[in-house]
């Protein structure tokens, strides 16, 4: 775990206002890699970030098996 920056935050907060979407990359319990762009991305607090998971297309549950 790392601890987020104020610049960190701040560009992680303001992402798709700036017009440069994160993406979440993520792998499966079998390993098959994931990639996708996520404009709700936002610094949770200081050790953590927090999205809203629309489409429900296998990231979340990448997570979950595979933090």
């Amino acid at each position: 775990m790392i601890d987020l920056t104020d610049e960190m935050k701040t560009a992680l907060n303001s992402a798709l206002a700036d017009k440069v979407p994160c993406l979440l990359a993520t792998a499966s319990a079998l390993g098959m890699p994931g990639i996708g762009y996520r404009g709700s991305v936002m610094a949770y607090d200081g050790q953590s970030l927090a999205y809203w998971e629309r489409a429900k297309r296998g990231g979340l549950s990448n997570i979950q098996s595979s933090p």
